[in-house]
């Protein structure tokens, strides 16, 4: 080897060393410290979309048939149960007083002026469907 060569490498080498012996720095007394915020408790999780998802859902085509259901593929989701729901097509001003959603068939509104809907004949929904949630419609689409 050159001299030139050893002598690049003892530079670069003792470049390493004097880097990776630094002491890590702390604040000043006259620098201010970021407050953290430590969450004891975990978050709340948010409302499900489908209100009917806490319910117990068969997992087989049978069991799902036997209960009036259709088994079917929705969007980007495995087969699985689609129920029909006790209170579909009754009149509705928002999901949380139905089953599954409140569905706008038509432009309708009461004496209030909030938008009216029916409740869904069924809990899973696909596509695009305009919903009434607290007499307002909201465009929503589920894959």
């Amino acid at each position: 080897m050159t001299r030139k060569k050893i002598f690049i490498g003892l530079i670069a080498l003792l470049s390493f060393i004097i880097a990776c012996s630094q002491v890590a720095q702390t604040p000043a007394d006259d620098e201010a410290l970021t407050p953290v915020t430590i969450l004891t408790s975990p978050i709340p999780a948010a409302e499900p979309l489908n209100p009917t998802e806490d319910l117990p859902v068969p997992r087989d085509r049978a069991s799902c048939e036997e209960q009036g259901g259709k088994w079917e593929q929705t969007g980007f989701s495995p087969a699985r149960c689609n129920l029909p729901t006790v209170d579909g097509g009754i009149s509705c001003q928002s999901s949380s007083t139905c089953e599954s959603y409140c569905m706008q068939e038509e432009a309708s509104a009461d004496a209030g002026g909030k938008e009216t809907g029916v409740c869904y004949e069924w809990t899973l929904l696909q596509g695009c469907s305009v919903l009434i949630e607290d007499g307002s419609p909201t465009l929503i689409c589920i894959d």
